[in-house]
């Protein structure tokens, strides 16, 4: 995710909607989800970066008083912490103030429809996309050799237990995935990404707003990359991963402790233009941040 790390550290991350930029060279997790996307200290480097690498115009900033965005509380704003939530209730205010109409929006069975995509899919492709990778480019390596050398505890792990066996977990113990990754993609994505089209045609919304993380970032230490913590931080932006749609974080204010805060974006799949002009607007109505000391 480019949102996640942009989020943290007080700069813009947008990701395109899956086929937008050519992700031939970069190594793969999943060929389902996988999409290069850039960062820039504001969003119109972002917006610039996304003009030169799909050669479409610039966009311009988007009309305030004619953009719907959807809020979905019990989607997205959910476990966070108090100096997120002020921030994120602080930048709607704002919007809101500017001329952007915010429409309360009912996402049901978000968390769990994606529940059926994210690892199963996530988990099961990496380990066919990596060997195509490392034989394309004639590494001569193979998954196994490249696992074993992995550094981080908690990636190698994962890779041992789940990827290279090709197990999910389950009720009682590790299943086979292959069953859970067939009807993930079967069924489990198209009604994730049928749930995203219904709620931006239902509602009118040109795109979801609300906070990219949950949480500000947390100290960096070994517990920092338990599963627990990752998957508070991906709380909000794994959905819409998952269902293949464009996604921006916008820099909304540091807390009082420093610490960046990010508002997310997220619009209809290939509204990839449209939803940068969305945040060119909402960053001219929130202000850039200060540059870092």
């Amino acid at each position: 995710s480019m949102r996640v790390p942009a989020a943290l550290n007080g700069v813009a991350g947008f990701r395109p909607s899956v086929g937008r930029y050519d992700a031939s060279g970069v190594a793969p997790i999943s060929h389902t989800r996988d999409t290069p996307g850039p960062m820039g200290r504001t969003v119109a480097d972002a917006a610039l970066l996304d003009a030169v690498i799909s050669g479409t115009p610039a966009a311009a900033p988007a009309v305030p008083a004619q953009t719907k965005l959807g809020v979905c509380r019990a989607c997205f704003f959910i476990n966070l912490d108090a100096d997120t939530k002020a921030a994120t209730e602080t930048a709607l205010g704002k919007l809101k103030a500017a001329g952007f109409q915010l429409v309360d929006v009912d996402m049901p069975g978000l968390a769990e429809t994606n529940g059926k995509v994210s690892f199963p899919v996530a988990l099961y492709e990496a380990y066919d996309d990596l060997q195509a990778y490392l034989a394309k480019y004639g590494t001569g390596l193979t998954v196994e050799a490249v696992a074993a050398k992995v550094a981080s505890a908690d990636v190698k792990g994962t890779y041992a237990a789940l990827v290279i066996p090709r197990k999910l977990p389950g009720p009682d113990g590790l299943v086979d995935a292959r069953p859970i990754y067939d009807a993930a993609i079967a069924t489990g994505r198209p009604a994730l990404q049928k749930l995203y089209a219904d709620t931006f045609a239902k509602y009118g919304v040109a795109a979801l707003v609300f906070p990219t993380t949950p949480h500000v970032a947390i100290e960096q230490n070994g517990a920092a990359s338990s599963l627990e913590n990752f998957i508070l931080f991906i709380q909000n932006t794994d959905p819409g991963s998952n269902a293949g749609i464009p996604g921006l974080s916008i820099p909304a204010a540091l807390s009082p402790a420093g610490l960046p805060i990010g508002i997310e974006i997220d619009g209809p799949a290939g509204s990839d233009r449209a939803l940068l002009a969305i945040g060119l607007a909402i960053e001219q109505t929130l202000g850039r941040l200060p540059p870092p000391k």
